[in-house]
């Protein structure tokens, strides 16, 4: 064979092996799987807690404790913060609100958005407060006040509607009353066939 021809076979022998080793060939296909899992809370239809999750800063807080994470020194309650009307957050946050019989009408649920964690210090100490209508519709009705544990509070069947005021030392739960719920005030009636916000029917 001639050199011609061996230089020819040389060179096919060369680009043969370049080609192998990735020269101009495509590179081969790699297909990457994305899986995407949605949260618990999405799953849920729970709101998760606020980004910041603090309460750093604050004293007093009122609202419901819609759930709880963990358990023992490391269990966390799920605050849903509540607006006491007629009182700036800030007042709230730094005085707190006295605790009194009211009708429903004291607090509003306007923070749709965000829930807040609250740690629980060494020592809570837990108040469930309940109102003792008075006997004459005269006069306010009083509050009748006992001790419970947390556990018991948690136990409560309408815990996650129950409006609580919280009081915090060092950024955790030290004391946590509920706020007493009084029914419905009936009408004073002032007349025969008239009470006070009522029209009198006509016939």
């Amino acid at each position: 064979m001639g050199r011609r021809a061996l230089g020819a076979l040389g060179a096919a022998a060369a680009l043969t092996s370049l080609t192998a080793c990735g020269g101009d060939a495509a590179a081969p296909q790699v297909t990457v799987t994305v899986t995407v899992t949605p949260s618990t809370g999405k799953l849920r239809g729970a709101r998760p807690p606020d980004a910041e999750r603090s309460i750093s800063g604050r004293r007093y807080d009122v609202g419901t404790i819609v759930a709880t994470r963990g358990n023992g020194r490391s269990q966390v309650l799920v605050l849903d913060r509540w607006s006491v009307r007629g009182v700036e957050e800030e007042v709230v946050a730094r005085d707190g609100v006295p605790i009194v019989p009211e009708f429903g009408d004291r607090f509003s649920n306007e923070n749709l958005e965000r829930l807040y964690d609250v740690p629980l210090g060494d020592d809570v100490r837990v108040v469930i407060n309940s109102c003792l209508p008075a006997k004459d519709p005269a006069q306010e009705p009083g509050m009748l006040s006992r001790p419970a544990t947390l556990g018991e509070f948690l136990s409560l069947p309408d815990r996650p509607d129950v409006v609580t005021i919280l009081r915090y030392a060092g950024g955790r739960l030290v004391r946590l009353e509920t706020s007493p719920v009084c029914p419905a005030r009936a009408a004073t009636t002032t007349a025969p066939g008239r009470a006070t916000g009522t029209p009198t029917p006509t016939r």
